[in-house]
C-alpha cells in the first residue's frame, strides 16, 4: 500500500525540519561532535535513489562523518591516548561511519572502519553485529580465515547477551540456514529483551 500524496508530503516535511534543527544545532555550538555525528546517522539513513540532491546528502553525510572521527581522534592527540570510555565512544562512530560505506559499495573502506572499530573497543556491538554479516558476503576481502556469521554473531552475543540488534541478526543467519526453530527462539528473545520504544525486533517477528 503506497502513501498517500499528504501523507507523503507530510512526511517530507517532518525531514525538512529535523534536518533544519540539526543544522541550527550545529551551528549553535560547531565543536558539538555528538550533534555532527547524530546528523550524519540522519542524513545516511534518509538517502534514496542516486539523483543530484541524493548525490548531495551523500557528500554531506561523508563530510561529516569524517570531521566527527578527526575531532575524536585530535581530542587525545593519538589514538592510542584515548581514554577508555573515548575508545568505546570513537569505536561506536567508526562502526557507524563503516555502515554507511558498506551502503556506498565501497567494501575496502568499511571493512577498515569496522576492524578499526573493533580494536578500539572488540565489545562494539553495531561492529560485531555488521562485521559479521560483511564477512559472510565479502569473504575475499576478509579473509579466509573469518569465521561463519553465525559463529561471529554468537561470540557477539555472549558479550551482548541483551542486544536486540545483535539477536535479530542471528535469528536471520540461522533462518538463511533453514534452522526455523533456532530462528524463532531467536526471535522471541528480541521481542522480549526489546525496550518499549524500539518496535524493530516485534516487527521483524511479525514479518517472517
Amino acid at each position: 500500500m503506497q502513501p498517500s500524496d499528504d501523507s507523503a508530503d507530510e512526511l517530507e516535511r517532518l525531514l525538512v525540519e529535523q534536518e533544519a534543527s540539526h543544522r541550527a544545532r550545529i551551528a549553535a555550538n560547531p565543536d558539538d561532535v555528538e550533534a555532527k555525528f547524530v546528523f550524519a546517522r540522519f542524513l545516511a539513513e534518509m538517502i534514496e535513489g542516486s539523483d543530484s540532491k541524493a548525490q548531495e546528502k551523500w557528500q554531506d553525510a561523508d563530510a561529516l562523518f569524517q570531521e566527527v572521527l578527526s575531532n575524536e581522534a585530535a581530542s587525545s592527540g593519538r589514538e592510542e591516548t584515548l581514554t577508555r570510555r573515548q575508545q568505546q565512544t570513537f569505536a561506536r562512530y567508526r562502526a557507524w561511519y563503516a555502515s554507511f560505506l558498506e551502503k556506498k559499495k565501497l567494501w575496502g573502506q568499511a571493512e577498515d572502519q569496522y576492524t578499526a572499530a573493533l580494536a578500539l573497543n572488540p565489545a562494539e556491538p553495531l561492529a560485531l553485529g555488521n562485521y559479521a554479516l560483511f564477512a559472510q558476503k565479502h569473504p575475499r576481502k576478509s579473509g579466509s580465515g573469518a569465521l561463519p556469521a553465525a559463529k561471529m554473531l554468537e561470540e557477539a552475543i555472549a558479550v551482548h547477551p541483551r542486544h536486540g540488534t545483535l539477536l535479530l541478526k542471528l535469528a536471520a543467519a540461522k533462518k538463511a540456514k533453514l534452522d526455523l526453530k533456532g530462528a524463532e527462539k531467536l526471535y522471541m528473545r528480541a521481542v522480549d529483551q526489546a525496550r518499549d520504544d524500539d518496535g524493530e525486533a516485534a516487527g521483524s517477528y511479525a514479518v517472517k
